[in-house]
């Protein structure tokens, strides 16, 4: 019972990375359920609010509405930054970059996964960490096809 793990990545199957929750409870452990690949033009913005055609598509998120941010900044106990977002489970055809910067010029990937939620309907909410704590903390959600 419950959701089960489907392979998201078939470029790097033994990665625990390229696992993740199934759309649907009871899942189909084993194979894929991949969905919805993204069609449209990735910089378009119809609705204008900011977000791009592909970033909506990540987030599960219609670019004929208008839309706040669908990502929150938050801090970790230790002072570390969090950022939570929604993502389309079956938008297996994007990959998701979370990263960190001290000045907004250098980034890296010094960021890790803290929560997934399957939150049912296609869509998990995840909380990325940055793994140091600075005065100046800064983090981007990069979606890429």
């Amino acid at each position: 019972n419950g959701y089960s793990m489907v392979l998201a990545n078939s470029a790097a199957p033994t990665l625990a990375s390229s696992c993740r929750t199934s759309n649907a409870n009871n899942g189909n452990p084993g194979t894929s359920d991949t969905a919805f690949p993204f069609t449209g033009t990735a910089l378009a913005d119809a609705d204008n609010d900011g977000i791009p055609a592909l970033l909506e598509h990540f987030f599960s998120t219609s670019d004929t509405t208008l839309n706040p941010s669908p990502i929150v900044a938050s801090r970790a106990l230790d002072g570390r930054l969090q950022i939570t977002f929604p993502r389309r489970l079956a938008a297996d055809d994007l990959a998701v970059n979370v990263e960190f910067s001290t000045d907004l010029v250098n980034w890296t990937a010094d960021t890790a996964r803290t929560a997934h939620v399957n939150n049912g309907n296609n869509i998990a909410t995840e909380t990325w960490t940055a793994n140091t704590a600075s005065n100046a903390q800064f983090m981007r959600v990069r979606v890429v096809k």
